[in-house]
């Protein structure tokens, strides 16, 4: 069947497709860990502070005179990027930044575990709380 554009049927699959399109997306970000750490001068805002829930940080800063390290890690493959700022490719001080952000990854991959763990306990109860909520 073919579908003429700017139809009715032809713009639902629009919509679907670009549902579907969100969904991969957010599918993709949740299976992305990534933990930067940066050193510089750096103002953090809290755009949307007035509303219930978690709120977003933005961060702004001058990439001329700020040092980042960042890991990337695949949750699904297990697949990790390390970026690594040239001046903490060294000794001293470099060393105690990098071993804070090790640490820091570490600590993500704590609290991700946890939460995978939480939500299959919570998978698990969904049939049961349906249940009780008179839902078939």
């Amino acid at each position: 069947m073919n579908i003429l554009p700017g139809t009715t049927k032809g713009t639902e699959i629009m919509a679907e497709s670009s549902f579907l399109k969100k969904i991969k997306d957010v599918a993709v970000g949740l299976a992305t860990l990534k933990v930067t750490t940066c050193i510089g001068d750096i103002q953090a805002k809290r755009p949307d502070a007035d509303s219930p829930g978690l709120t977003r940080i933005v961060l702004d800063w001058d990439p001329a005179a700020t040092q980042i390290l960042r890991t990337e890690v695949d949750l699904v493959a297990g697949d990790a990027n390390n970026f690594v700022h040239e001046k903490y490719d060294g000794d001293g001080a470099a060393t105690v930044m990098r071993e804070y952000h090790e640490r820091q990854v570490a600590r993500s991959q704590d609290i991700v575990q946890r939460n995978i763990e939480l939500m299959m306990r919570l998978g698990e109860k969904f049939p049961q709380l349906l249940q009780q909520d008179g839902q078939p």
